[in-house]
């Protein structure tokens, strides 16, 4: 593959997961944070639009969009000689994955429980606390991507420009 391809899909996968790792980090330390000062009942309703009004292309393009840049970053750099890129992409796969995984086994159902009528109190502390842990494997997905990324810069210095990775 061509090296210039390569990095742009470097770049915009490393971009993807720290944009999630981000917005996840937001929810842990602000969103939530300031919903419970609301009030149970205020806080249901307000988690129940959002939730609403986030399932749209914005949060799929950034839910999705960065597992599947990070596997086609895997891809096109499989057959690169420097093996400790395709670790980290690996590494990087498997977290943003797992963040999916976290997204769609605890926190949709969970979502769903609030809209059915589950209390708030009920509802908030799983939500969070499943929160912090797709925090923190959306933030290593991040940290493998950046490290994948160093990894490719080093190994273009030593081929030089427009060549492939060593």
């Amino acid at each position: 593959m061509h090296s210039r391809f390569q990095l742009i899909m470097l770049v915009l996968s490393t971009i993807l997961a720290g944009l999630l790792a981000g917005f996840f980090y937001t929810w842990s330390f602000t969103i939530m944070q300031s919903l419970g000062l609301t009030g149970e009942s205020s806080a249901s309703v307000a988690m129940i639009s959002i939730n609403a009004n986030i399932r749209d292309g914005w949060f799929a393009a950034l839910i999705f969009g960065a597992p599947l840049s990070i596997l086609l970053s895997l891809v096109i750099m499989a057959g690169a000689k420097g093996k400790g890129i395709v670790l980290w992409l690996f590494l990087a796969l498997g977290f943003a994955i797992s963040t999916l995984v976290i997204t769609f086994t605890v926190h949709l159902p969970l979502n769903d429980e609030l809209a059915a009528g589950v209390s708030w109190s009920s509802y908030v502390g799983p939500w969070v606390q499943w929160n912090h842990v797709r925090l923190v494997t959306s933030l290593l997905a991040f940290i493998s991507m950046l490290c994948a990324l160093v990894h490719y810069v080093r190994a273009q210095s030593r081929v030089g420009i427009g060549g492939e990775v060593a």
